[in-house]
């Protein structure tokens, strides 16, 4: 599993306790890093999380990922839709989080010229997230 912008390193830190074998979770904010680290330390799996500095594209460009989560706001997912398409494995899944209701529309109709079929939408107290799954192509 990869988590973008993993911010406290809390999504990866569920993902590992519901059974995720390893999670790469990477964010732009030298303090973000530090404090994911300290967390995943704090609940007993820094040896499964993997905590970087810098975006996806940081990443080995052959990386892809069965699950990409990203709980960002909808101006950065934006910017980052090629990046998902390079991350996101064939078959797997897209998890994204950080928009305001009604940004959601905009996020998709860039994903779909993609390969990403969105498949639900989860709307709460002003947020809206959103699962995709990717072709196979």
């Amino acid at each position: 599993m990869l988590d973008v912008g993993t911010g406290t390193g809390i999504l990866a830190v569920a993902a590992v306790a519901l059974g995720a074998p390893r999670v790469f979770a990477i964010d732009v904010d030298p303090d973000a890093v530090a404090a994911a680290r300290k967390n995943a330390e704090a609940n007993g799996v820094a040896d499964r999380i993997h905590v970087g500095l810098g975006g996806p594209e940081a990443l080995p460009r052959t990386s892809a990922f069965d699950l990409v989560v990203a709980n960002i706001l909808a101006h950065t997912h934006l910017g980052l839709v090629k990046e998902y398409r390079r991350r996101v494995a064939p078959f797997g899944a897209l998890v994204l989080g950080g928009m305001l209701t009604g940004e959601e529309d905009q996020v998709t109709r860039a994903l779909v010229p993609l390969g990403f079929t969105p498949r639900e939408y989860f709307e709460r107290e002003g947020w809206t997230s959103a699962v995709f799954v990717r072709d196979g192509a």
